[in-house]
């Protein structure tokens, strides 16, 4: 059996320390402490020596740059930097570079390489420049001529100064902060000129400036100049000098001409023809150029005027004015003028009124004989000396002069013509007939007029021929058989329209105003200022038909009813087949319309006025209320749907048609309906 034993629990007690015999802890001592710090510091060299990297950092422009590695631990071992990898800032710095601060990251290449480029710093540039008041550009652009900062390398410097020739130099700056000083002097660009003036103390002028008096020593730039010498009461002497810099010059001795004298001249009367020394010089108002103390011979003429001749001398640079006044040589002149209050001028000169003698210059007069309202006279005469001249003239009103200068026959553009018809001398005359008048009709009222413009009418009707011209197609037909077609015969199968517009073309072919107002060769109206050609007015037809110096008369013949044979062309008894209205037992020769012209001419050598084909006129149709008052110059509306148709016919023949009062209307063309044309003389 196993004995048991009894455990019993026992206090703590610590492992007993070695202290000393006074009761004291003994440390370990500090050369075993130094040792063992030793050894951690070895074995940590050791662990970063076995794994540190290798940096060789290369500055190319020197071997002398100081290196700096910041942001962890590095050793500088003989050149080469020992770090570990990771993030570094290596600064680097060198005497005459800008220092550089360079990012780095270290990798785990054994050995790695950092190559640097340092930026060299600005030279210092100091000039010495002569002249000290140069100016200086660097590569084209101004500089102060001080010390200044320039990056290394080359530059093209200009350096200038007044009166110097310039210099190009190139500049090798050095840069790193070295000072250089650059010495610069420019040559002359001058040479002195000697000038010397017979007489002295003239006044020298180089290119228009100042410069002093002779004689004279003076400093000239290099190049062309103009050296110009003045003293009072001499001519100025001009030189033209050429100056190279460094080569002075003496001029040869400038003799000054003693200065011409100035002679203006002034006559009455001007433009005088001016002799000096028997030399043309001119008209007057004139200035001669006199040699100084010489006389000369100055001789003054202008026809009609006795010669004036006159010696004069004048000093040196003298000057003087003078005005001559020559005698007229004169020739009677008579004039005998109508009306007697009538101004005469000759040459621009009023010289008296009316019948009178005046002596007058022998030359060339242009003689003017005027008076309110009426046309001037204008004449040229020459008096002559003892030779008397007699000037006659009787003055025009303005109406009647313009009357004068209107030819009294013209030419249309078709060769027809015009013959001038001017009522101005009748006062006013009646249109239209009496109630009382025998075959009057309604639309015949009575009417004053005044006609005030001189026109013309055409004195035949016209023809197919003329036509033709404006419209080469028309066709005037035929009736009953009998042609109207033919050449010479009027035309007819004309609208109001047709002739108006054919009024216009002939204007356009002579130049002259449109009458009538056109839109897409419609007509809508006129223009009654215009001179253009147009149809006779209704008041123009009647007063060339009906108006005579003792009264108005009812038919172009006179007042008899009926015409004897072959007074126009009307409804004759030969034409009862094809109108019934006729006038009984008349005899004409032609059944329908005869070439134009055929028969005696009627009022102011007009044709065909009163038959062979009734007439467009220009007036718009209308009847108007009797009026006591007097109408000038009517033309009627200036649109409308009817027009006036005037005259007789060789279809229309009773008493009532050949009345010359007689009205008929239309806007149609009609087989018995032609046209003359009429225009404004003025």
């Amino acid at each position: 059996m196993t004995q048991k034993r009894n455990l019993k629990p026992t206090d703590f007690q610590p492992v007993a320390q070695d202290t000393s015999a006074n009761g004291r802890l003994v440390r370990p001592s500090s050369a075993k402490l130094g040792l063992a710090l030793l050894g951690v510091v070895f074995f940590a060299a050791l662990a970063f020596v076995f794994t540190a990297k290798s940096l060789t950092v290369i500055v190319k422009q020197t071997q002398e740059a100081k290196i700096k590695i910041e942001g962890g631990f590095s050793v500088n071992f003989a050149g080469r930097l020992l770090l570990l990898p990771g993030e570094y800032s290596v600064s680097v710095a060198a005497a005459g570079f800008q220092a550089a601060k360079i990012p780095y990251t270290a990798t785990r290449d054994d050995s790695q390489q950092l190559q640097v480029e340092l930026k060299p710093l600005p030279g210092k540039i100091t000039f010495n420049l002569n002249p000290i008041n140069a100016t200086v550009q660097i590569n084209g652009e101004s500089v102060p001529a001080t010390t200044l900062e320039l990056e290394p390398g080359a530059y093209e410097t200009l350096v200038q100064a007044d009166r110097h020739q310039d210099k190009s130099v190139r500049l090798e700056v050095e840069g790193k902060g070295i000072t250089q000083e650059f010495a610069i002097t420019l040559d002359p660009n001058w040479a002195a000129i000697t000038i010397h003036s017979e007489p002295t103390s003239a006044d020298v002028y180089v290119n228009n400036i100042r410069v002093g008096t002779t004689p004279l020593s003076t400093d000239i730039v290099a190049g062309q100049h103009e050296v110009r010498l003045e003293k009072q009461n001499y001519q100025p002497a001009t030189r033209r000098i050429e100056i190279n810099a460094g080569a002075d010059q003496i001029l040869p001795n400038i003799v000054l001409k003693e200065a011409n004298g100035q002679f203006k001249i002034e006559s009455d009367p001007s433009a005088v023809t001016v002799m000096l020394d028997d030399r043309y010089k001119g008209l007057t108002p004139i200035s001669l150029t006199l040699e100084p103390e010489q006389k000369h011979k100055i001789t003054l003429t202008k026809p009609g005027f006795q010669t004036l001749e006159v010696t004069r001398r004048l000093p040196a640079g003298g000057s003087t004015q003078e005005i001559f006044t020559l005698k007229p040589m004169l020739g009677q002149v008579n004039f005998a003028i109508s009306p007697a209050d009538a101004v005469i001028s000759a040459n621009g000169r009023q010289i008296g009124h009316g019948s009178s003698t005046f002596d007058l210059p022998q030359v060339e007069q242009k003689v003017i004989i005027s008076k309110p309202g009426y046309e001037p006279f204008t004449t040229v005469i020459t008096p002559r000396n003892g030779i008397a001249q007699t000037v006659s003239a009787t003055l025009m009103t303005e109406a009647a002069a313009r009357k004068a200068r209107l030819r009294p026959i013209v030419k249309d553009p078709t060769g027809g013509e015009l013959v001038l018809i001017d009522p101005t001398q009748q006062k006013s005359f009646t249109m239209g007939s009496s109630r009382r008048d025998s075959g009057r009709r309604a639309n015949e009222t009575e009417r004053s007029v005044q006609l005030t413009r001189a026109f013309y009418m055409a004195k035949q009707e016209t023809t197919n021929a003329q036509f033709r011209l404006f419209e080469a197609s028309h066709d005037s037909g035929v009736a009953a058989g009998n042609s109207l077609n033919r050449q010479t015969q009027p035309a007819v199968q004309v609208s109001w329209q047709q002739a108006a517009q054919f009024c216009n073309w002939l204007s356009r072919q002579e130049g002259l105003p449109l009458f009538y107002k056109e839109q897409s060769g419609i007509i809508v109206g006129f223009n009654l200022e215009a001179s253009g050609y147009r149809l006779p007015s209704e008041a123009e037809w009647e007063f060339v038909t009906r108006v005579t110096p003792t009264g108005e008369r009812k038919f172009l013949w006179g007042e008899i009813f009926p015409p004897v044979n072959n007074t126009e062309n009307f409804a004759d008894a030969s034409s009862a087949h094809v109108t019934g209205r006729i006038v009984a037992n008349y005899q004409d020769g032609y059944v329908a319309t005869a070439p134009v012209g055929s028969f005696n001419s009627g009022p102011y050598g007009v044709f065909d006025l009163a038959g062979n084909v009734a007439e467009w006129a220009h007036d718009v149709y209308e009847i108007r209320t009797p009026s006591e008052q007097t109408e000038t110059n009517p033309l009627g509306k200036q649109v409308g749907d009817n027009y006036v148709i005037k005259g007789a016919s060789w279809s229309l023949s009773k008493l009532t048609e050949l009345r010359l009062s007689y009205r008929d209307y239309g806007a149609r063309g009609r087989d018995d309906v032609g046209f003359r044309v009429a225009r404004y003389a003025e």
